[in-house]
């Protein structure tokens, strides 16, 4: 259905869309469903896409122009491509922020591992966060109490059981503990 009043709206199995583009899709009792598929199509197979390269959504924000689309960089979401092979499916997601100019700048990525990286485009670990330079709070990874008398801290565990904690303790003050004990 496409209603074509002031603002154009797009609806697919619905009969009244309330947005630009509206989507509704009967969901089954199991599995994942896809209802929106965004695909990028090589015709002819003349593209050699390289690593780093992808298909992805970008969200412009409103600004003060007079022409439709003619929006600020806002963020992006990006499905990256890890290999260059075409036989390779490796495939990374990567959140893009703008910095106030006129370029996404990418600030994580989910690699095809399940790795996490926060300020690096290439994490080695289950969580890799890259500071950067500079100093003070800048670079610190923050770990924040709801109140003073909370504790705030990492453990380190093996088969769910705690085997070390470091952290700051309801007085405030740090502290190592091993199996759940203050050492």
């Amino acid at each position: 259905v496409v209603d074509m009043g002031t603002l154009p709206k797009l609806g697919i199995g619905v009969s009244s869309p309330t947005t630009s583009l509206d989507v509704v899709h009967q969901i089954s009792s199991t599995g994942i469903e896809y209802p929106v598929k965004i695909a990028g199509f090589d015709a002819g197979n003349t593209q050699n896409q390289t690593t780093a390269s992808g298909i992805g959504i970008q969200f412009k924000l409103a600004g003060n122009v007079s022409v439709p689309g003619d929006s600020l960089i806002g963020a992006g979401i990006v499905a990256m491509r890890e290999n260059a092979s075409d036989a390779d499916s490796s495939t990374g997601l990567a959140f893009q922020v703008s910095q106030n100019d006129e370029t996404l700048d990418e600030v994580m990525r989910i690699d095809h591992d399940g790795k996490v990286g926060i300020g690096t485009t290439s994490p080695t670990g289950i969580l890799h966060v890259n500071t950067g330079s500079g100093t003070g709070n800048a670079n610190t990874v923050f770990l924040d109490r709801t109140g003073s008398t909370d504790y705030s801290g990492i453990s380190f565990a093996t088969a769910g059981t705690v085997d070390w904690s470091i952290g700051q303790n309801t007085a405030g003050n740090f502290e190592v503990f091993e199996d759940g004990v203050d050492s």
